[in-house]
């Protein structure tokens, strides 16, 4: 009893988390790793939200306008995602509380700020739009139609979120199909579609990609260049925040808890 006491308040002496907002958080003892095969779900979680429109439109119109040099821009997107997802988990896994929750700890308007973030970009249909239309291009559907396809898309997605018991763990199968579509599409158009020295391009034309960096702004906006960068042309931070940490806390990785704790 005493060692654990004694632990307990080393922990506390080493924390300062602000809690004038929230309340302190609780010492808890981490629980068993587990196996690989079942952490690969809240990976694909994370890896669809990073699949976005900057990945998909924005990055294959930047490079058939400006070459593959500009790519270098990408890897910098890439790898600040990378910090970004890891160190939300983490402190997830530390805390067992959000990553917003842990923001909102500091100020509390910040709990807002990404609520309006996660949902004032997706209320325009943007998405569902265009997958209408593709819709309607890949099976010789009247173009006409879209309008409904898009109405009827978006209902089915309302049934499955608001139908699912668990909808955390509906999305992930869904996304899992999903996923691995792209994935195998992507191979195959890799294959297909480029050669060798076309990738090796990408390394390159990389300092000519960067010295003529504000000519590329210029020439195709740069709304756009840092639109598919980190964002994926949407609030990149809030998106990050909500799938890394509802898939840490949903799988019981961390010593999450309906408030707060830590281990």
């Amino acid at each position: 009893m005493a060692e654990t006491t004694g632990r307990e308040a080393g922990a506390d002496a080493g924390w300062n988390i602000p809690t004038k907002y929230l309340p302190a958080i609780e010492s808890r003892d981490l629980p068993e790793p587990l196996p690989f095969r079942k952490i690969i779900g809240a990976s694909v979680i994370i890896l669809a939200t990073a699949l976005g429109s900057g990945e998909l439109i924005l990055w294959p119109y930047i490079v058939t306008q400006v070459g593959i040099g500009i790519l270098w821009l990408a890897m910098v997107g890439f790898t600040m995602q990378f910090f970004l997802n890891m160190e939300i988990e983490r402190w997830t896994l530390a805390t067992g509380e959000t990553a917003v929750a842990g923001f909102t700890r500091f100020w509390k308007p910040w709990g807002m700020i990404f609520i309006l973030g996660a949902i004032l970009p997706n209320l325009f249909p943007g998405w569902v739009t265009s997958s209408a239309t593709a819709i309607t291009y890949t099976f010789g559907i009247n173009e006409d139609l879209y309008r409904y396809i898009a109405v009827g898309l978006l209902v089915t997605i309302g049934l499955i979120v608001s139908l699912s018991p668990v909808v955390y763990q509906s999305i992930e199968k869904i996304e899992m199909v999903l996923v691995s579509v792209i994935l195998n599409f992507l191979v195959f158009a890799i294959f297909i579609a480029t050669k060798g020295s076309v990738w090796a391009g990408v390394f390159t034309q990389a300092p000519a990609g960067i010295a003529n960096f504000p000519g590329y702004a210029a020439e195709i906006g740069a709304a756009s260049l840092l639109g598919a960068k980190p964002s994926r042309g949407r609030v990149a931070p809030t998106t990050s925040f909500r799938a890394t940490t509802s898939g840490t806390r949903a799988r019981g990785w961390g010593p999450a808890s309906p408030t707060s704790s830590r281990p």
